[in-house]
């Protein structure tokens, strides 16, 4: 019987490559962590805590509206299914949807709109809110509850608790966009084209002002605390900044972090300072490197955009219900129309890369208020949205009303072009007038 071949790095490039879809079937999905609250007081849901908790949630998507657990870790569910549609449990419970890929922006809505209807009829009941906003607004990191899977106790111990990654792994919430590629060039442009524009929708949807009951230093708190958590998991390297991006550099970066664990059937191990690239070499103890434990690798990947057969975007603060399609629908218009691409390339063209870390910077503390070359994120933010429309409306995908795609705009274009603010800086506006610093009306104003 011969010996399995050694994984190479030729065969991680493969995997992605692996991915190419025709232009004809190119789709894009949604992901959305949601973090549940008490709603009289905005604090923190907890796994395991009775009738008000996550756990209490998950038995009545199963006994009442015909989702079933299709995977569980000791006792935990993994993966809660229902048709094509996905939900999981992330570190403290907080429940992460992850929709079906469409070629419909008017389809990938539908899907959201029903599944955040159902959460909220079902919640009611247990007085549980859902916030679409970026980090759990009154609770701190030590409030939350961690589900005891084993891959999660072994993650807080590797990075730990009491430490920036928690805040970030218990506290934090985003809006993940996967879109898809039709070669190895298409690829490597938008993955290199979505780094650069990142920022910019950063800033456009940034949504995470008040931590612990107050007003926070930082518009998107939850990018902030990212760039200082996880800095060289989190932070682009230059290359991904770079015109001449190819997988090859992704496959060279995600090798040389290090392992935080690899997993034999239903075991996980921990692996102790070695990066991938050394596990590929000579192995840890008895155990070779394989392309599963290659995809465990790279979900230890941060960055703004992140490749698997498919590509992420991940840069984006978790935003009420409206304004989740116009994230997916940003980035349809930017990626999905060579227009994009070619505006994208224009308006970054004579940025350096410590010009554009800085810039990243400024973003996460002043949303659309940071500038680079003079040029504010407020003004980007206007032609992005601007060029994002045109492109949906080249593209004819029409609902029943004649209505094409750049409808799901028009939420985030009235905080762009009549508020001129973030979410995030129109929370801010409110909250010591209006508000007064009420943590009620934050939660009536992001409430599903």
């Amino acid at each position: 019987m011969s010996a399995k071949k050694p994984l190479t790095e030729d065969d991680l490039v493969a995997y992605f490559l692996s991915g190419c879809r025709p232009r004809r079937q190119l789709r894009i999905g949604i992901e959305v962590e949601k973090p549940g609250v008490l709603r009289e007081n905005g604090r923190t849901v907890k796994y395991s805590n009775g009738p008000r908790s996550y756990s209490a949630v998950v038995d009545m998507l199963v006994s009442k509206c015909g989702w079933e657990i299709t995977r569980e870790e000791d006792g935990y569910p993994a993966v809660i299914r229902r048709g094509r549609t996905v939900l999981s449990l992330e570190t403290s419970g907080v429940i992460e949807f992850a929709g079906s890929t469409h070629q419909s922006l008017h389809d990938l809505a539908l899907e959201y709109n029903l599944h955040v209807h159902e959460l909220r009829e079902i919640s009611g009941a247990l007085g549980i809110k859902w916030l679409g906003y970026g980090i759990q607004p009154v609770s701190s990191r030590q409030e939350h509850e961690l589900v005891k899977k084993p891959r999660y106790r072994m993650v807080i111990e590797h990075f730990g608790r009491d430490t920036l990654f928690g805040s970030w792994t218990f506290k934090c919430n985003s809006v993940q966009v996967n879109l898809d590629f039709t070669s190895r060039v298409n690829l490597q442009r938008k993955f290199s084209l979505l780094t650069r524009i990142a920022p910019v929708l950063t800033a456009m949807f940034a949504n995470s002002p008040i931590n612990r009951g107050r007003l926070g230093h930082s518009m998107s708190m939850r990018s902030s605390i990212a760039q200082r958590a996880v800095p060289k998991r989190y932070n682009p390297p230059r290359e991904f900044f770079q015109q001449d991006f190819t997988v090859e550099k992704f496959v060279q970066y995600a090798l040389d972090l290090p392992v935080v664990y690899i997993q034999r059937e239903q075991t996980y191990i921990p692996v102790e300072r070695m990066t991938f690239r050394e596990f590929m070499e000579r192995g840890y103890g008895r155990y070779s490197a394989t392309l599963e434990d290659f995809l465990i690798q790279i979900s230890f990947v941060y960055t703004d955009v992140r490749l698997k057969r498919y590509i992420e975007f991940r840069s984006v603060d978790n935003v009420p219900t409206p304004l989740v399609p116009a994230v997916a629908a940003t980035v349809k218009g930017l990626m999905y129309n060579r227009k994009g691409w070619q505006f994208i390339e224009e308006l970054t063209k004579h940025w350096t890369y410590e010009e554009y870390c800085q810039f990243r910077n400024d973003v996460a503390k002043y949303a659309l208020r940071a500038t680079i070359h003079r040029t504010s994120a407020l003004d980007l933010a206007k032609q992005t949205l601007n060029v994002a429309t045109e492109n949906l409306r080249s593209l004819g995908h029409r609902n029943i009303d004649e209505q094409d795609e750049s409808i799901f705009l028009e939420p985030i274009k009235e905080y762009i072009f009549v508020h001129e603010q973030s979410p995030a800086e129109y929370v801010a506006s409110k909250w010591e007038t209006e508000w007064h610093k009420n943590i009620g009306k934050l939660i009536e104003w992001a409430e599903y």
